[in-house]
């Protein structure tokens, strides 16, 4: 399994393009890991993007990557930094001379939200509806969704699991239903990665996480045997009103075991 982010911001981005804050400032003057796409966009594989964010082009510039071997969208929740059905028009023969089908998979308002969109060429593009703790296999990979605490209808996290790995993906949700850590009780998780957009924080947010409850579910899991010693875990999704560097975020978090994702993250098992 192989895992790469594209993006580790909220939907702002981090520096936010419209904001001169202290935080903001710091990032555009350190440079580097500090500039943080929006999280909308993880790919495994090659051929399995987690959502598939208005940031798609930056990414795959930032990257030198090209998509041609996209094969599957898994939808997270409808906000625009995690779903912009738009870019898909892209992957048509019009417009690339590699183009091939893309399956879509999501919620009943991740449907409609792509149903909205006038494609120019449907037949490259299928939509096909999941359900929670239902897992679809697809070309030997599993893709179970899993219920986010979020405010949108129907959001999802997702557990991949593929060739002996298993990816954990937790981000945009507060603190996870009870039926999350029960589905994960018999499963091993290879690599994680939480919601981190509340930082230091100590209020508790209805649709995030801070770094103390992302500390916290690790802890809990770890406790259930889901999470070994060997398990890598990250945070993911900043948001510039932290106040905080790369380098900053990563010493808070090594007292949970946790490390700061960022743009490029690349993991290999």
């Amino acid at each position: 399994m192989n895992v790469l982010f594209l993006g580790t911001a909220a939907a702002e981005g981090f520096p936010a393009p419209f904001c001169g804050c202290k935080s903001c400032g710091r990032a555009r003057a350190s440079g580097g890991k500090n500039l943080r796409l929006s999280s909308g966009g993880v790919l495994i594989n090659g051929e399995l993007m987690i959502d598939m964010p208005a940031d798609i082009t930056a990414m795959t510039q930032k990257f030198k990557l090209n998509l041609t071997g996209l094969k599957y969208v898994a939808v997270t929740h409808t906000h625009n930094d995690h779903f912009s059905p738009g870019f898909l028009n892209y992957n048509l023969p019009k417009y690339s001379v590699e183009s091939q089908p893309v399956i879509i998979l999501g919620s009943p308002p991740a449907e409609a939200a792509f149903n909205k969109f006038n494609f120019e060429k449907r037949d490259f593009l299928e939509f096909k509806l999941i359900k929670p703790y239902s897992p679809v296999i697809l070309n030997g990979c599993s893709v179970t969704a899993l219920r986010a605490n979020h405010d949108t209808e129907h959001s999802f996290l997702y557990l991949i699991e593929y060739g002996g790995g298993t990816y954990l993906h937790a981000t945009d949700t507060a603190y996870p239903h009870e039926d999350f850590f029960e589905y994960l009780k018999d499963k091993k998780v290879n690599i994680a990665a939480f919601d981190g957009t509340m930082g230091t924080r100590e209020t508790t947010h209805p649709r995030h996480l801070n770094f103390n409850e992302a500390g916290e579910i690790a802890k809990r899991l770890k406790a259930q045997g889901t999470f070994s010693a060997a398990t890598k875990i990250f945070c993911t999704h900043f948001s510039h009103y932290i106040n905080m560097t790369h380098a900053e975020i990563n010493a808070y978090l090594k007292k949970f075991g946790i490390k700061a994702a960022y743009d490029g993250l690349n993991i290999r098992l």
